[in-house]
């Protein structure tokens, strides 16, 4: 048994261990991501690289029509419903080989909030509006109408709220324990975000599926460019509802993708309120910053994507963390987490402050 392998037999055996001595909640069905010719499936959880597992497995089960899997679009691929089954009891999985990823709570919780309240999607009726309007005592006039001055406390706050009063929860801030039944289904694998590309190798060749080189640098820039696209298509369709200027649009896009990691943070938005911009030169701009910053790619992605992450944390009183704490819990003990991660509980330690969310203000809230 090499290590990966034992790896993965641990992190099994530790889910069961775990759901010997709870009893969790199952809010959502089974809803997997299902290849009848290798007799997969894959049990999604947002937020934990569902998009681009559902795109790798499409793209294997069709054949690879497509020139890879980025090449499908991203936003599409949530409504590809040949694959897409829901299960009604855990026994009906048994034809199948069955695998799930799980992600870092505190990381999934900060990824959700980038990609559902900090993307530009402010229309009215928004999440981010009914986010705000949920936890805040006194909401602005045009925060409550938009969204646009959402915070990652308003996020925190979101969570708590929801965990407790689940009719009004949300699933990308839900905990992972709420899905994909993890005390009913004997997985035959779990892999995690953290060790993402080895995991989805070690999946494929366990299930005898074809091997995709997912680690390679052209597929790897592929997705981050296609993302960039995708996202930014998406906000720019529906800028005229939003409460920013196009320009502001862009600059928040921009920072969106230094945040995840796409763009170095030493490459200012280069434009000012009143210039013009069409989505094609954005997006121009998008691909050229981005090739120019291949060797910082390598090696200062990651570094950057987790300052953004403490600095966001660091904007949240502490009392609320503790809270939080008490929701991911399980979580962690379930999937082998910190439930208490030093950079993000223990404000003495010190840290490079990339001023990503300096704008917050401080609101007064309902609980």
């Amino acid at each position: 048994m090499d290590d990966v392998q034992l790896e993965h037999a641990v992190r099994v055996a530790r889910v069961k261990s775990v759901c010997k001595k709870h009893s969790f909640k199952r809010l959502y069905n089974l809803v997997f991501t299902v290849d009848p010719v290798s007799s997969v499936a894959f049990c999604e959880i947002p937020k934990v690289g569902s998009s681009t597992l559902q795109r790798l497995l499409y793209w294997l089960h069709s054949n690879q029509s497509e020139s890879s899997p980025f090449s499908i679009n991203g936003n599409a691929i949530h409504y590809v419903t040949e694959m897409r089954r829901r299960f009604p009891r855990a026994e009906d999985l048994s034809p199948y080989k069955t695998f799930m990823f799980v992600r870092d709570p505190y990381q999934r919780l900060f990824s959700a909030f980038v990609d559902r309240l900090y993307i530009p999607s402010y229309e009215k009726g928004s999440f981010a509006q009914r986010t705000i309007d949920r936890v805040r005592t006194r909401a602005h006039t045009e925060s409550s109408k938009c969204g646009s001055t959402v915070t990652f406390t308003d996020a925190v706050l979101f969570t708590i709220l929801s965990y407790h009063m689940p009719h009004v929860s949300e699933w990308h801030f839900s905990p992972q324990r709420h899905f994909c039944r993890p005390c009913d289904i004997n997985y035959d694998a779990i892999g995690k975000m953290e060790t993402f590309t080895r995991d989805v190798r070690y999946i494929l060749r366990k299930f005898g599926m074809k091997d995709v080189p997912v680690d390679s640098k052209e597929m790897s820039s592929e997705s981050d460019v296609s993302i960039m696209m995708d996202v930014s298509n998406a906000s720019y369709t529906i800028r005229h509802t939003l409460c920013m200027s196009s320009i502001g649009v862009f600059r928040r896009l921009w920072e969106t993708f230094q945040i995840r990691g796409f763009l170095g943070r030493h490459h200012p938005f280069p434009f000012r309120k009143g210039d013009s911009l069409s989505l094609e030169e954005f997006q121009a701009l998008l691909r050229s910053t981005y090739r120019s910053d291949e060797s910082w790619i390598a090696s200062g992605r990651h570094q950057q994507r987790r300052l953004a992450m403490i600095e966001a944390y660091r904007t949240v009183p502490i009392e609320y963390l503790h809270r939080l704490k008490e929701i991911f819990r399980h979580d962690c003990e379930l999937f082998g987490y910190d439930p208490e991660p030093p950079e993000l509980f223990n404000r003495d330690l010190n840290f490079r402050n990339l001023s990503f969310f300096s704008h917050f203000k401080e609101h007064t809230y309902l609980f």
